[in-house]
C-alpha cells in the first residue's frame, strides 16, 4: 500500500446522519418512525467519526437516551414535553451512520 493510498483512508470516515427539517416526524408505531423518503444529500451531518463502531455507539446512546426520556417524559403527563421528547427520539432513531465517501452524499 502506497503513502498516498493510506493517508487517503485515514480522512475517510463516517458521518452521523440526520433527515432534514423537511421530514416531518411520523410514526408507524411508538418505538418505529416513518423513513425519510429525502435524498441523502440533503440530509444532515451532525457528528463525525474514525469508524462505524464509533458512528454505531453514539446512535445506540442516543437512542438509549430518547427511549428513557420519552418513558419519563411520559409520566409527567406533560403533554409539550412528551411531544418535544418524542421528536428527539424521533431523530435518534431516524438517524444513520454513512461512509464519508458514499456516492449517494454526492446527489445529483
Amino acid at each position: 500500500m502506497s503513502f498516498r493510498h493510506a493517508a487517503a483512508l485515514v480522512l475517510m470516515g463516517w458521518y452521523l446522519m440526520v433527515p432534514p427539517g423537511s421530514c416531518k416526524p411520523e410514526w408507524v408505531s411508538e418505538s418505529k418512525p416513518v423513513p425519510c423518503a429525502a435524498p441523502l444529500s440533503d440530509w444532515i451531518v451532525t457528528l463525525s467519526f474514525s469508524s462505524a463502531d464509533k458512528c454505531d455507539a453514539e446512535r445506540n446512546a442516543g437512542i438509549r437516551y430518547g427511549s428513557q426520556a420519552l418513558a419519563n417524559a411520559n409520566s409527567s403527563a406533560d403533554k409539550p414535553s412528551i411531544d418535544s421528547t418524542r421528536k428527539l427520539y424521533w431523530r435518534a432513531l431516524t438517524e444513520r451512520c454513512i461512509w464519508t465517501d458514499d456516492p449517494r452524499l454526492k446527489g445529483n
